[in-house]
């Protein structure tokens, strides 16, 4: 969301305030869905371990 906001603050809006409110709405409503996403799984004992790729295949 933040390249967005860049993309759209460097084009010619005619409300460009309106289109900035939006997009930090937005990244504060998925960042407090993201919290509470965690808060559960931590409630829950869940426990999610990146996976990565190695030259090998993959691996934790």
């Amino acid at each position: 969301m933040e390249k967005d906001q860049g993309i759209l603050s460097a084009a010619a809006l005619k409300m460009p305030v309106i289109t900035n409110t939006i997009i930090k709405r937005l990244q504060k409503a998925a960042l407090a869905d993201l919290s509470q996403v965690r808060q559960d799984m931590r409630r829950r004992g869940m426990k999610v371990y990146e996976e990565r790729k190695t030259r090998l295949g993959r691996g934790s």
